[in-house]
């Protein structure tokens, strides 16, 4: 087989998304973090998305205002349903000040309204969801690690240039 053919033949299985699609739409779990803009930005693409079924949403590391920022936009966006994992609800702060200049006549108050992230991966991934993740795979790792977690197919964005 030709090299061409090689690489064309991958390209289709590799961006092949049929096998993802409900009802015409992709169905997504993302996990993300909030220290710098791309994740937000990613979940504003996927909030807005006509072919994206957004199931849920996963923080690292799930403090009170990322929540809290995370509820407001989810609520501006009439997506208040969604669920909203964490991995660690005590580490420091986790809201960088591009999310803070967003909204900037927004008093939001810190929330602890999130399910265990783990959980929320284990209920919401499976062999027809795609998981895109922004941030540290803690939440991955840690359902992972029960043996019991299924998924169709992980795409991992790492890195940020700066604000």
């Amino acid at each position: 087989m030709a090299t061409a053919e090689l690489i064309n033949q991958s390209n289709s299985t590799m961006f092949n998304t049929d096998e993802f699609l409900i009802d015409t739409r992709l169905q997504v779990v993302f996990d993300m973090e909030t220290s710098d803009p791309d994740d937000f930005i990613t979940l504003l693409f996927l909030l807005g998305h006509p072919m994206v079924n957004l199931k849920a949403i996963t923080i690292v590391p799930g403090t009170p205002d990322q929540i809290s920022f995370l509820r407001y936009v989810l609520d501006r966006f009439g997506r208040s349903d969604l669920p909203l994992g964490i991995f660690n609800i005590n580490a420091k702060p986790g809201l960088s000040k591009f999310h803070l200049k967003l909204y900037p006549n927004v008093s939001i108050k810190e929330s602890r309204e999130a399910l265990d992230g783990s959980d929320v991966l284990l209920k919401y991934c499976d062999e027809k969801t795609i998981l895109i993740c922004g941030g540290p795979l803690k939440n991955v790792a840690k359902a992972i690690q029960t043996g019991q977690f299924k998924l169709g197919r992980l795409v991992a964005q790492g890195g940020f240039a700066g604000d």
